[in-house]
Order: structure tokens, then C-alpha cells, then sequence
């Protein structure tokens, strides 16, 4: 099983209301995503995380086979909006639940605030994915 499945499969046992996978992920909630974030259209989409409260997907993180991507509201302020995977191994014990926010450490902060996805289930799937990718490098996979 490659990298990428291993990936996708986590992210699949993760699934819930307000984060989808793969081509579960509704075409206009990727499109806006793709326009908003801004997200390279050379990634590829794996999940996404919609964080407005209408559905819009204006504002979220998607989770792309190079690393995390994020866009937060006018509300929030995070000197980052994205992390490649080495960066969030680097800060997998600083991830944190603050407020409205995942705060990924060294002022990197998704706002959660308007997601339907519960912040709980969003700070154990980066805690699963930060595992995974420290698994696939200790096991050279």
C-alpha cells in the first residue's frame, strides 16, 4: 500500500459532518476552495474541511497530497495558511484546541469557528496524520 492509500484511508475513518474525502468531496465546495484558499490546482484535493457557517467553503483547509492548506475569516489571524507534511511532524505536539481554533503551534491557527466538523475530531485527525507520516519515516515506507 503506497503513501498516498495509507493517506486516503486515514482520512476516510476520519469522515464526518463538515469534512469530506476524496469524491465525496461536492463539487462546489472544492471549487471555492480551489478560488478562496488558494490552493495550486497541480494538488491534488485529498479532504476538505468547510469552516462557514452558510457551506460555502470560502473559508476551511484542504488536505492535499503535498500538506495542509488553509484559509480562515477576517476574525482570525494566523501568520501561516499552510503546513507541508515535515512541518506539521515538526509540530505534532504543539497542535492544540484553543477557543474556535487548531492552533498548529508557531502562530499557525485554522478557525474552526463556523465548521460543522467538531474541533475534537479535527485535532485527532491532524494528530493521525502527523503519526502516520512519522510511521511511514521511521518505517522508510
Amino acid at each position: 500500500m503506497t503513501e498516498l492509500q495509507i493517506l486516503l484511508n486515514l482520512l476516510e475513518q476520519h469522515q464526518t459532518d463538515g469534512f469530506w474525502v476524496g469524491s465525496n468531496i461536492p463539487k462546489r465546495k472544492l471549487d471555492n476552495a480551489i478560488a478562496h484558499f488558494p490552493i495550486d490546482p497541480r494538488l491534488n484535493v485529498l479532504g476538505l474541511i468547510d469552516c462557514t457557517v452558510m457551506g460555502s467553503c470560502k473559508n476551511g483547509l484542504a488536505i492535499t497530497n503535498q500538506g495542509l492548506i488553509w484559509k480562515n475569516d477576517w476574525a482570525s489571524t494566523s501568520s501561516k495558511t499552510s503546513l507541508s507534511w515535515s512541518e506539521l511532524l515538526a509540530q505534532k505536539n504543539d497542535i492544540r484546541i484553543v477557543k474556535y481554533d487548531i492552533d498548529f503551534g508557531k502562530n499557525a491557527k485554522l478557525s474552526m469557528a463556523g465548521s460543522s466538523m467538531s474541533k475534537t475530531d479535527a485535532f485527532h485527525l491532524f494528530h493521525g496524520i502527523a503519526e502516520m507520516h512519522q510511521n511511514a519515516i521511521v518505517t522508510g515506507k
